[in-house]
C-alpha cells in the first residue's frame, strides 16, 4: 500500500478556486459541442448558491431537517465540480476527441447521485477520472471498451476495470466481477497486467462535518482510504493472479473548513494503491508505474 506524502496545500481545493475553474471546465465542454447548461453541470452552479451567496437565506431561516438537505446538495455540487475540473485540467491537454463520447455520457444523469439506480454517468465519470491520472502521469491512454481503460506502460498494456462501491454489500461483488472481467480480458495477452480501481467515496463517507484546517482534511481522508485498504486487503487480495496486479482505492470529497472563524469549503481526492503481486517482475513493473501515479498531485 502506498501513502502519498505530499504538501497538504497541494491536495486541497478551497471553494473560490473551485468556481473558478469550473466555469473554465464548462466554457470547455461547449467548445467541445457539450452545451453545459443542458447538462447536470448546469444544477450544481445554482446549488452552490445555496450557502455563499449574497441572496441566499441565513441558518436561521432554514428548520434543523432543510439545512441538512440544503448543506447536503451544496456539498455534493461542490464535490461533482471538482471531479469535472479534474478530469478537464488533463484532457484538454490531449485529443479530447477521443473522450467525446465518454464525456457526453459523464454530463447525462442526475444531479444527485443515488436518486435513480439506472444512471450510469457516475461511472462514466470514474472512468475518465482514472484515465486523467495516467494521462497526468504521461501513459497513453485508451478507452476503446477492450477494458474501461488501457494504458501503455513501455512495451506492457495495462487493463483496467474501473468500480464504483455505493454499499457495504456491493464491495465484495465488485471485487468479484472485477477480477473476472480482468481474467477475461488478460486471457491469452502476453505483456500484459490488470489493476481493479474501486471509487469508495459514497461507502467511505465518514461523520466529520468540518476540519480545522486543509491540513486536518487532507490528513483525515487519507487515513481514512488507508485504513479501508488495509481492512479490505484480505479480501482484495483473492484477485491476485499471475497478471492481476493492483487495487487502486480511491476516494473524493468535500467538507467544512472552519478556520480563524472563516468557513471555507474544501474539496479532496485521496488514493492508496495495493500491490497484489511480489514476483520481481510485477515488482520492477509496479515501482515504475507508482513512480508517475502513486505521487502525484491529487489535487
Amino acid at each position: 500500500m502506498n501513502e502519498t506524502a505530499l504538501p497538504y496545500a497541494d491536495q486541497v481545493l478551497e471553494g473560490k478556486k473551485l468556481l473558478e475553474d469550473y466555469q473554465k471546465a464548462c466554457d470547455w465542454l461547449d467548445k467541445l459541442g457539450i452545451e453545459f447548461r443542458r447538462t447536470r453541470f448546469a444544477t450544481y452552479l445554482q446549488d452552490r448558491k445555496l450557502l455563499f451567496d449574497a441572496k441566499a437565506k441565513s441558518v436561521s431561516d432554514y428548520t434543523d431537517e432543510e439545512f441538512k438537505t440544503v448543506t447536503k446538495r451544496f456539498l455534493e455540487a461542490s464535490r461533482e465540480m471538482h471531479e469535472l475540473v479534474r478530469v478537464k485540467a488533463t484532457l484538454s491537454s490531449v485529443d479530447s476527441d477521443s473522450f467525446i463520447s465518454q464525456l457526453r455520457n459523464m454530463s447525462k444523469g442526475h444531479p444527485m447521485r443515488g436518486e435513480s439506480s439506472s444512471d450510469q454517468s457516475r461511472n462514466f465519470a470514474f472512468e475518465l477520472d482514472v484515465a486523467s491520472r495516467f494521462l497526468y502521469g504521461g501513459f497513453q491512454v485508451d478507452l476503446n471498451h477492450l477494458a474501461d481503460v488501457v494504458v501503455k506502460v513501455e512495451n506492457r498494456s495495462l487493463y483496467i476495470e474501473c468500480k464504483r462501491v455505493t454499499s457495504p454489500r456491493q464491495f465484495e461483488k465488485r471485487v468479484s466481477s472485477a477480477k473476472k472481467q480482468l481474467k477475461k480480458r488478460l486471457s491469452g495477452k502476453r505483456n500484459a497486467f490488470g489493476i481493479a480501481a474501486f471509487e469508495v467515496s459514497e461507502l467511505l463517507q465518514n461523520d466529520i462535518p468540518a476540519y480545522s484546517s486543509g491540513r486536518d482534511m487532507w490528513n483525515g481522508e487519507r487515513r481514512l482510504i488507508n485504513g479501508f485498504t488495509t481492512q479490505k486487503t484480505d479480501y482484495l487480495s483473492t484477485m491476485t493472479s499471475k497478471n492481476i496486479i493492483g487495487a487502486l482505492n480511491q476516494l473524493t470529497s468535500a467538507k467544512f473548513i472552519i478556520s480563524d472563524n472563516e468557513l471555507l469549503v474544501g474539496m479532496a481526492r485521496a488514493s492508496s494503491i495495493l500491490k497484489l503481486s511480489r514476483t520481481q517482475k510485477v515488482s520492477d513493473f509496479f515501482d515504475k508505474l507508482q513512480s508517475k501515479i502513486g505521487n502525484q498531485v491529487d489535487f
